[in-house]
């Protein structure tokens, strides 16, 4: 199964100058990673071993592309305008988002002879606060 996991990552650490938790606001980004994960019965033997693997690879990113995004803000002239425009200007200060979902539908059955299997998974914040979101999760039995 691939998986895509999105995780919110805290940015006020970050900003030059840093920005304290007695500042009111929403201050982060986001990283997502990218993992295979075998199919089987079982997964608890893969827990650890992945959440590792995350950790890891949120780090990378945030080394790799967030850190990199907050050193261009520096270029722009007024990047606090920038950011808070979209705050005043769009609905509820965020692009719109959609949820649907059918996932508590499912009776979820023992059934040894289920003849289907995730071929993909996706975890992401319940609240999106960044960007537009577009979610359907669907459960077909």
């Amino acid at each position: 199964m691939e998986y895509l996991c999105g995780v919110a990552v805290n940015i006020r650490r970050y900003c030059e100058p840093i920005i304290s938790n007695q500042q009111m606001g929403v201050v982060l980004s986001s990283a997502n990673t990218y993992h295979y994960i075998p199919y089987r019965k079982n997964f608890i033997d893969l827990f650890w071993p992945l959440t590792r693997q995350i950790k890891e690879q949120v780090n990378e990113e945030i080394d790799n592309a967030i850190l990199p995004f907050l050193q261009t803000l520096k270029f722009v002239s007024n990047w606090n305008e920038f950011i808070t425009d979209q705050r005043k200007t769009l609905p509820n200060g965020y692009a719109n988002s959609v949820d649907i979902s059918n996932i508590l539908r499912w009776s979820f059955k023992n059934d040894d002879n289920q003849s289907w299997k995730i071929l993909n998974g996706t975890f992401a914040q319940s609240a999106n606060v960044i960007g537009s979101v577009f979610s359907i999760s669907a459960v077909t039995v």
